[in-house]
């Protein structure tokens, strides 16, 4: 039986026994809490199913939190990926134009521009009372105040497949991790000059 068979057996089995109320291991033998953490977090990333679909009561070992409602993913992913302001901005997805309805910062004659474009296209043009905040992620501009139909579809894309996404971050992060090991081993078996 291969490695990866072997730690998705022993983290359901220790689950299910951790539920009904019995040892964690057969020998009895209560590993340490990082130990059995990591046993559980290496079996949930080589699973390609969502941990609290596969086994329950997994979710609880990675801190992970189900019930969001779609507001605040939305919320998160805007938060998370809007970190500027400027008094005007694009949307790259819907390609509405948000500015500034005070005018600070401007040029001058630059909003009374804008408000003409927004009095012709109000479906093109946006305005807020203050500043537009925004930000880039995927090669994109996002505008926190747009929340259009491809900004809320990437979101919960990333929410979606937020297992798949943990997964991959721990294995380059496992990788870097060993390289960085075999180069801290390689400079100390060096000889100074």
């Amino acid at each position: 039986m291969d490695v990866i068979a072997r730690l998705r057996r022993l983290s359901i089995r220790s689950i299910q026994q951790r539920n009904n109320a019995r040892p964690l291991f057969p020998n009895h033998e209560t590993p340490s809490p990082p130990k059995r953490a990591f046993l559980l977090v290496r079996a949930s990333c080589l699973s390609n199913r969502q941990p609290s679909t596969t086994v329950p009561g997994r979710t609880q070992y990675l801190g992970a939190k189900t019930q969001m409602s779609e507001q605040q993913i939305i919320e998160s992913f805007f938060d998370c990926v809007c970190d500027g302001g400027t008094p005007v901005a694009d949307c790259d997805l819907c390609g509405k134009t948000w500015f500034d309805s005070t005018g600070e910062y401007m040029e001058e004659g630059e909003l009374d521009a804008l408000l003409k474009k927004y009095d012709k296209q109000p479906d093109k043009y946006a305005m807020t009372n203050g500043y537009v905040s925004y930000g880039h992620a995927f090669g994109r501009q996002f505008v926190w105040e747009c929340r259009c139909e491809k900004a809320v579809q990437m979101a919960n894309a990333i929410w979606n497949h937020r297992f798949l996404i943990l997964r991959f971050i721990k294995d380059v992060q496992n990788r870097t991790w060993e390289e960085a090991t075999q180069l801290e081993k390689s400079l100390s078996e060096l000889k100074p000059l």
